[in-house]
Order: C-alpha cells, then structure tokens, then sequence
C-alpha cells in the first residue's frame, strides 16, 4: 500500500512539474527561446510517457485488486473443503 502511495505521488509531483514546464514555454519567459521548440518536444514526450505509465499502473493496481479477491474467494473455498 504503501509503495502505491509513493507511486502516485511521485506521478502527480512529475505532471505537475511537466504543467509548469510547458506553462513557462507557452509564455515564452524562459531564456534560450529559440531551443524552447526541442526542449518543449522533449516535454511532451517525458508527459505522454508518463500518462501512459499512469495508465499502467492503474491498470495493474486494479488487476492486483481482483486477484486479491480471488485468493481470498480461493482460501475460503478451501477452507470449506477442509471442513
């Protein structure tokens, strides 16, 4: 559980920071505008790899989920068995 916290917050910390980034380029404010275009690029990749991870791991986070139910559904019906 734990580890899924840590997961998580590094993700919302990381597309936060990736908004900010592609905020100040947008505006044009940051100094170096004529490699804004390459580093904007390489912004919106580092961004559609992260939606993608996050996908992921929502995805696994709920298979995890599921299986856990089934274990649990498992044990219980050997535990009827047993008895």
């Amino acid at each position: 559980m734990k580890y899924k916290k840590t997961i998580i917050t590094i993700t919302a910390a990381a597309a936060i920071s990736f908004g900010a980034g592609a905020a100040l380029a947008d505006s044009g404010s940051w100094v170096g505008t004529p490699n804004l275009a390459h580093t904007r690029s390489i912004i919106d990749q580092l961004g559609d790899k992260l939606t993608t991870q996050s996908a992921t791991i929502s995805t696994l986070s709920q298979q995890s989920t599921a299986y856990q139910s089934q274990l649990t559904d498992a044990k219980g019906n050997l535990m009827s068995l047993q008895n």
